[in-house]
């Protein structure tokens, strides 16, 4: 079934053919002419035609524009085509057409902006990484890009300091600050928010992500100024052992993406260290936002209008589709994270996005292990 939309553009695009056709002419030309007869008699049908199939609910709601007549006006042309009055389709196309032109593409112009979609968000912020060396680092690899309804992302400088790029601490207390009293903001990070089922199993945790993150860091601080992740793997600080994990182990949402696990460590760009040096900063996030700021899905699905949000998300999903130009890696992946966000925002397709269709049981596991932005069920 064609949209109203179509059948308007018919309308209007009919009307112009007619305006054509006789410009610089008068009656006597229409008259003497049977193309010219012709094709207006064609295209005022094809106006006829488009009206009568416009749903009643606008018809309803443009009641100045007289419908019915239109659609009668097409049935005469149609079926009594050997006794057309000339004289009445001449003043039709010459006098009616132009009006009923701009009447419905003013329709066309109110329907256009009724369907456009209202974005969630008013910021997009991309985040690509990095679990190297301490909370206060200085790290070449951590990248920070921002995008708003004017145009493509940019990056974010870290504050001025004598460190050159951002720090995990930096990033916190920056996202923060931007949360708290800021616009509606989605924020992308790119590493896990939480393990797959086998780890709460393993360790007789509940299915409580809320729960898991106080667990997680007691025995994981990797949020203290000057620990390194590899410190408490170590165990020189924290208690690891007691919440390791197993490098087969991998969430519904790591299988459909075929992303390493969360415990596959000792390898270059390793998500597990980035994951397991970044969840204790969700939970301060957490601890200070409280409910200024959604963890999708954890929190839910549904994102409450006018909320900020922080979502999981995979570069590797969106990077190819965006020119690198002159951008590192780690920058281009921070990059696709908040044009990719902002994009599918502003084509009204980011709603979706955010309540993936998935089977029950992928969405009682997202309850607890999360999801990747953009992943889709199977």
């Amino acid at each position: 079934m064609r949209h109203d939309s179509l059948y308007l553009t018919d309308i209007v695009e009919a009307a112009d053919h007619i305006a054509d056709f006789i410009a610089g002419k008068g009656f006597d030309n229409f008259q003497q002419s049977e193309l010219l007869r012709s094709g207006v008699l064609q295209k005022l049908t094809i106006i006829g035609e488009a009206a009568a199939r416009v749903s009643e609910p606008l018809t309803s709601r443009n009641p100045d524009i007289p419908w019915p007549q239109i659609v009668a006006f097409r049935n005469i042309l149609v079926h009594a085509y050997f006794g057309i009055d000339w004289d009445l389709v001449w003043r039709a196309a010459k006098n009616r057409c132009p009006e009923l032109r701009n009447q419905v593409a003013a329709i066309l112009a109110v329907e256009a902006s009724a369907a456009k979609p209202v974005r969630a968000f008013e910021r997009y912020i991309g985040i690509d990484y990095s679990g190297a060396q301490t909370p206060l680092s200085s790290l070449s690899g951590l990248r920070v890009y921002l995008s708003d309804a004017s145009g493509p992302p940019i990056e974010v400088p870290p504050p001025p300091s004598p460190r050159k790029y951002w720090t995990r601490r930096g990033v916190a207390e920056w996202l923060l600050t931007e949360l708290q009293d800021g616009p509606p903001t989605l924020v992308g990070i790119d590493h896990a928010f939480s393990f797959p089922t086998q780890y709460f199993e393993y360790h007789g945790l509940p299915l409580n992500w809320q729960k898991f993150l106080v667990d997680f860091q007691r025995h994981w601080p990797t949020d203290r100024d000057h620990l390194y992740v590899d410190f408490v793997r170590d165990g020189l600080h924290g208690d690891a052992a007691a919440r390791s994990g197993n490098s087969r182990w991998r969430r519904a949402t790591e299988v459909l993406t075929r992303a390493k696990s969360v415990f596959h460590f000792d390898v270059q760009g390793s998500v597990a260290k980035s994951t397991h040096s970044g969840i204790p900063w969700l939970l301060y996030l957490q601890r200070n936002l409280g409910v200024r700021v959604h963890f999708w899905p954890f929190d839910g699905w549904q994102i409450p209008a006018g909320r900020s949000a922080i979502a999981e998300v995979y570069p590797a999903l969106w990077s190819n589709a965006y020119a690198r130009e002159d951008r590192i890696p780690d920058q281009h992946d921070a990059y696709s994270v908040a044009a990719w966000m902002r994009s599918a925002d502003v084509r009204g397709s980011l709603r979706h996005y955010l309540n993936p269709p998935l089977n029950e049981e992928q969405r009682q596991l997202a309850r607890y292990e999360g999801w990747i932005l953009g992943v889709q069920g199977k």
